[in-house]
């Protein structure tokens, strides 16, 4: 879900292939951002990827081979998904085109987390994250 805010963009590496194969060669901007008070690991299909701490906004190199529909997670150390976004053959190709693949940013008891694949226009930005009585997340 898209709206207007300030943009959110990092660059970052999206390789792959398999099923609904992907050039090796394939640059995607990835965007982690991690506004929680916990760090949080970034999983794809189930892989772990890497883990990101409180605080940061990252450019995130995907590895290995991808499959369509492809699961990217943001877990928290207790490995509870915090966050889990669903990329497509679609949404990649677009992505690689230098347009909105996919995104989301989800309003959480110890913070926001905000996961993007692709750019935003300028003046663009995901939707906000609705508001989350504070508390430990899970």
């Amino acid at each position: 879900m898209r709206g207007r805010a300030p943009q959110l963009v990092l660059v970052g590496a999206l390789l792959g292939g398999g099923c609904g194969m992907v050039p090796a060669t394939s640059d995607i901007p990835v965007t982690v951002a991690n506004d929680t008070d916990v760090a949080v690991g970034l999983y794809v299909d189930g892989h772990w990827v890497g883990t990101y701490a409180p605080g940061t906004e990252v450019a995130v190199p995907l590895p290995g081979r991808l499959r369509f529909p492809s699961t990217l997670e943001l877990r928290s150390p207790s490995d509870a998904v915090l966050l889990a976004v669903t990329l497509n053959e679609g949404e990649h190709a677009t992505a690689e085109s230098g347009g909105y693949g996919v995104g989301e940013s989800r309003g959480l008891s110890c913070g926001t987390l905000t996961l993007l694949v692709g750019r935003l226009d300028e003046g663009e930005a995901l939707a906000p994250a609705t508001s989350v009585e504070p508390g430990a997340c899970p």
